[in-house]
């Protein structure tokens, strides 16, 4: 148990190293005064300036920051001691890569996780086989039988469940050629029948009258195919990820509840300990698929989140003033009484998960 904690630790604190990495560089190079990198949230247990910037270690662990001069404050603030390296002074196209540079840093960390995952081989669709095969239907008519693999459907290819569903269902009450392997006295052989699925089946057969089993086999990608493979798959689950957070907060908003696969933080330590059961692998695909969650999270324009900030930035640029300190704050006091309440309803859930209840 200690062991697990110490891996949901180490793996967390190094995406918000990422995360906050990001932030540091972009300010760098645009000549920001970076007052203070933190490693977890105030209050601070550790601190040493070096240079112009205070690196600090922090007593919450779960979070980190860079404090930018000047990116807090009014602009006639007398906290602002070097206006030109102020970051509200900053053109909005240098704060805008100021602010997404986090979220950055964490898809390049996710990417390159995946990219090296595919390297070492990923499960990916080998065939399909017939399961089960449903007595007086059209399968069991045209001589179909249980272990057959499906390799073709109408001179098609078909490599995975989702293939063959959608094939037949485009061939509804049509003579339909299937081709199979099958094993015959212990040598495989190809088999050609035909067969016609039918539109208005009984409950529970489904058109041919056969119960599918996906076979899986696990390929390798060489390591310059990985990066493109790698990247295109961060993309898709970014994508897949949007629209589940989304219905998070809809669910939240619109019915104070949280879908039951929601994880938080306790959830979070289970996973580590199944993953570290499996290995550095494992654990990696797991803190990269974290990874992304962070990048679609912080993107959502929820006060303190990257995605709030980068929006007042691009509201101040198209209106030509800057949002009023005292109408920000109380932005960022509501949505941190929403995130907070969030946050207690899906660990709620964690200890009712975990206890079983």
């Amino acid at each position: 148990m200690p062991l697990d904690l110490l891996v949901v630790f180490i793996a967390i604190s190094v995406l918000i190293l990422i995360h906050e990495v990001g932030h540091f560089f972009a300010a760098r190079f645009f000549h920001i005064w970076v007052e203070e990198f933190g490693l977890g949230l105030p209050p601070r247990i550790w601190g040493k300036k070096i240079g112009e910037t205070v690196y600090s270690i922090n007593l919450l662990p779960m979070g980190g920051f860079v404090k930018l001069h000047g990116e807090e404050q009014p602009a006639h603030s007398a906290e602002i001691t070097k206006p030109k390296r102020a970051f509200f002074k900053r053109p909005w196209w240098q704060r805008s890569i100021i602010l997404t540079a986090g979220v950055l840093m964490n898809f390049i960390f996710a990417t390159a996780v995946i990219s090296y995952i595919f390297t070492k081989g990923v499960p990916v669709p080998g065939g399909v086989e017939i399961k089960e095969v449903v007595a007086n239907s059209p399968a069991e008519l045209a001589g179909i039988l249980p272990n057959d693999q499906l390799i073709k459907i109408d001179n098609q290819e078909v490599l995975a469940v989702t293939k063959v569903t959608q094939l037949i269902k485009e061939r509804l009450d049509k003579e339909t050629m299937l081709e199979f392997l099958r094993v015959i006295d212990n040598t495989e052989e190809k088999v050609v029948v035909k067969a016609v699925p039918r539109k208005n089946p009984p409950a529970g057969e489904g058109a041919l009258g056969v119960v599918l089993q996906q076979k899986l086999t696990i390929k390798s990608y060489p390591f310059y195919q990985a990066p493109y493979y790698g990247l295109k798959t961060a993309i898709n689950m970014s994508w897949v990820l949007i629209q589940a957070i989304s219905g998070v907060f809809w669910d939240f908003i619109s019915g104070f509840r949280v879908p039951k696969d929601v994880a938080g933080p306790i959830g979070m330590y289970q996973l580590y300990g199944e993953a570290r059961k499996d290995g550095l692998t494992a654990i990696l695909e797991l803190t990269g698929l974290i990874s992304l969650n962070l990048v679609v999270v912080n993107l959502f324009p929820i006060p303190p989140l990257d995605g709030a900030r980068l929006l007042l930035v691009l509201a101040e640029r198209i209106s030509g003033k800057r949002l009023r300190k005292e109408w920000e704050e109380k932005m960022y006091q509501i949505s941190f009484i929403f995130l907070i309440t969030l946050f207690i309803l899906i660990s709620i859930q964690d200890v009712r998960r975990l206890l079983g209840i």
